[in-house]
């Protein structure tokens, strides 16, 4: 038996995010926009924390040993948004995104976006 480096990292997030948008530019820049709020989500994180290999001589085979650690709670944090869209043609509207985010674990994430939708 030897010991091997873990490998495996897994995080679900689940989040909600009232937000307050603000057209600073409405007049020169018509779908210019700034969106800011608060976050409310539930993380599931799950890490390899150790794993071990068995050699098994008589059938030549290996056996894989990995004990998981489980992190989960609830989240609370900040994102700040910004973007551009318009129409493309009647009820169709095409833009781009970037996002900010941070939370109270530290998770830190940014996006860059393409939008695309359809409006009734």
């Amino acid at each position: 038996m030897f010991e091997l480096r873990s490998s495996f990292y897994h995080t679900s997030t689940t989040t909600l995010w009232p937000k307050i948008s603000y057209f600073p530019f409405r007049k020169i820049i018509k779908g210019f926009h700034i969106q800011v709020g608060p976050t409310v989500g539930y993380s599931y994180r799950s890490s390899e924390s150790r794993v071990s290999i068995d050699n098994i001589p008589s059938f030549g085979e290996f056996n894989r040993l990995s004990v998981l650690d489980y992190d989960n709670d609830f989240t609370i944090g900040y994102r700040i948004s910004t973007g551009y869209e318009f129409d493309l043609i009647q009820h169709i509207t095409t833009g781009i995104r970037f996002d900010f985010s941070n939370n109270n674990d530290g998770d830190i994430n940014t996006l860059l976006g393409l939008k695309f939708g359809f409006k009734f």
